[in-house]
This record gives structure tokens, C-alpha cells and sequence, in this order.
């Protein structure tokens, strides 16, 4: 069972569970989000590009 992520990085939305975001290296987090969305090809992905995703992984599609 995958665990749910608790925050999402305030800069790029990335879900994460880390003390510092695996996706920008901010340190900087929310807790509350709505939303997510799993990025698995970056290059095809319409909803990648909308979040301007960097790396593969889960989103929050509404934070902040």
C-alpha cells in the first residue's frame, strides 16, 4: 500500500513526505492540497506541461 503524501512543496507542488522537495530542493511546504495528478511521461503529458512538472512523480493540482 502506497502511503499518502502529508505536504506539498509551495514552489512546484510536487507531493512528498521528505524534509526537503526531491523535485526543486525547496524546503518550504504546505500541508493542505486538493488534487493530484501522477506525472509519468513528462514529454507527452498535457497536464506535465500545464504544472510545469520537472520530474516524474505526483502533483498536487491545487495548493497554496
Amino acid at each position: 500500500m502506497v502511503e499518502k503524501a502529508k505536504k506539498v512543496c509551495k514552489n512546484c507542488g510536487y507531493l512528498t513526505n521528505s524534509k526537503e522537495c526531491e523535485s526543486c530542493n525547496s524546503k518550504e511546504f504546505l500541508p493542505k492540497y486538493k488534487g493530484r495528478a501522477i506525472i509519468v511521461n513528462l514529454k507527452e503529458s498535457e497536464v506535465a506541461k500545464k504544472i510545469d512538472a520537472k520530474k516524474q512523480g505526483n502533483y498536487a493540482l491545487k495548493y497554496g
